[in-house]
């Protein structure tokens, strides 16, 4: 006897960048996991259980394919009639990869050295958005934003172009270094002063 199986509703997407990819995964993750599939049982014969397989492999991509619309569908439609056609990972590709970088692009711009951050945290933070940014960004272009973002205390050291980002790295290391001692000298002064006082 053949079990029907019915497709739960899931949230539509149409790959647009008002759409979460990755939400959307996860929305979609959530529902297949509470699917009730029929079991496989020890008396099935080798071609009952395939045929349970299939079911189960066809109602997690029709449950899949109800959710999606638009961009993604069409996407969806041009690539899935391939043999090694892996939904999630190329999901993963087109989709999420593509709006990791979208918001890179955007958020490369007015990216900003935190309080917290030292030089070094600055440019790795920097080099993993220019990473997702997927542009082939030369050394000048580089440490141009390293420059442009660093905390008003490096105003000082910010006018001057330099080749290489390694170049403004250890520029503004030696700046950092130079404040940091100016910082504690003003902190004995302070100490000794209030000494002297008491």
């Amino acid at each position: 006897m053949t079990t029907i199986l019915k497709t739960p509703k899931v949230p539509t997407f149409a790959g647009t960048q008002d759409d979460d990819p990755v939400e959307w995964k996860r929305q979609v993750v959530e529902t297949l996991r509470l699917i009730q599939h029929e079991q496989i049982l020890p008396t099935d014969t080798p071609q009952v259980a395939q045929e349970k397989v299939d079911r189960r492999r066809n109602l997690v991509m029709t449950t899949i394919r109800s959710g999606l619309k638009d961009r993604a569908l069409k996407w969806y439609r041009e690539n899935n009639e391939r043999a090694n056609f892996d939904f999630w990972m190329e999901f993963e590709t087109e989709f999420i990869q593509s709006k990791n970088m979208e918001v890179a692009r955007m958020k490369l711009p007015s990216l900003k050295q935190e309080k917290h951050e030292t030089i070094e945290q600055w440019e790795l933070r920097l080099l993993k958005v220019i990473d997702k940014c997927q542009i082939n960004a030369d050394e000048s272009t580089k440490s141009y934003h390293f420059m442009k973002g660093l905390l008003p205390k490096f105003d000082n050291i910010k006018g001057k172009a330099y080749k290489t980002l390694q170049d403004a790295v250890n520029r503004a290391l030696r700046e950092e270094a130079f404040l940091s001692t100016e910082e504690s000298e003003k902190k004995k002064k302070s100490k000794s002063s209030h000494v002297y006082q008491i």
